[in-house]
């Protein structure tokens, strides 16, 4: 698979200067900043164990463009023709510590004071836009592109923002979004709880015997509780608003 086409799959970006938020006339210092923050939200270690392979890949997508366009001579025949020489990508390079050399004193602690500013800020509000926009308003996607879409919880948060948005005019109200079925909702919620239940167990069997064994069952059996509930409330609202198909009349012996 050829770099822009791992850019469109893991991004969903049609260029490479769309995965960094970007113009084509960006300078190089400007790309320079917007690598750093979107590398700070896709970094590896912000993200749980079960989805540090899915992180690891993004993260490296997006060092193998940064380090295609910080080269003068393969973005400018890149910008003339919009097309990539894989030949010149080193696929098998060490990402992370490439990324730690330009950015020797970024530690995970500041990779999470990063994510909780970015969260809530102008910053999300923009991509969002940009996120729903090309995913035209599907959830599904937006959920697996937009890097403020951690859990299912999150999405509350998000819809709230992009219904501020459609009722303001500065996004287009797609029925995706808008009309999306209950029962689409539910098995996306499926999804998350599935990967945080993993998450629960994984933890409950790595213990230290400090209490972190108590601490992760009682997370395993709220994570538990939550899914029954969201079940059972999404399945009252399809019961109360989903139309009811006539039963057919008996015939008669």
């Amino acid at each position: 698979m050829g770099l822009l086409d791992e850019v469109r799959e893991i991004f969903g970006a049609d260029n490479l200067y769309e995965v960094f938020g970007i113009e084509k006339t960006a300078t190089a210092e400007e790309i320079k900043k917007a690598y750093r923050k979107k590398s700070l939200l896709c970094h590896p270690d912000k993200v749980a164990p079960e989805k540090k392979e899915e992180a690891t890949k993004k993260f490296q997508t997006l060092c193998k463009s940064y380090d295609f366009l910080q080269d003068e001579e393969r973005r400018k025949v890149y910008d003339e023709t919009g097309e990539v020489d894989d030949e010149s990508v080193d696929s098998n390079r060490d990402w992370d510590t490439y990324w730690r050399n330009l950015f020797p004193r970024v530690t995970k602690k500041q990779i999470d004071n990063f994510m909780q500013a970015y969260i809530g800020s102008e910053d999300e509000k923009e991509d969002l836009k940009r996120v729903y926009e090309k995913c035209e308003g599907d959830m599904n996607k937006i959920c697996e592109y937009h890097v403020g879409y951690s859990n299912f919880d999150d999405e509350e948060r998000l819809s709230s923002l992009l219904n501020e948005m459609i009722a303001a005019e500065e996004i287009e109200n797609y029925p995706a979004f808008s009309k999306e079925s209950a029962a689409s909702k539910r098995k996306r919620r499926q999804r998350f709880e599935k990967e945080a239940l993993e998450a629960a167990k994984n933890e409950a069997k790595s213990g230290d015997g400090n209490g972190q064994n108590d601490l992760s069952l009682l997370i395993l059996r709220n994570q538990q509780k939550r899914a029954s509930d969201s079940e059972k409330f999404i399945a009252d609202l399809e019961a109360k608003y989903a139309p009811k198909t006539k039963r057919r009349p008996r015939a008669k012996k």
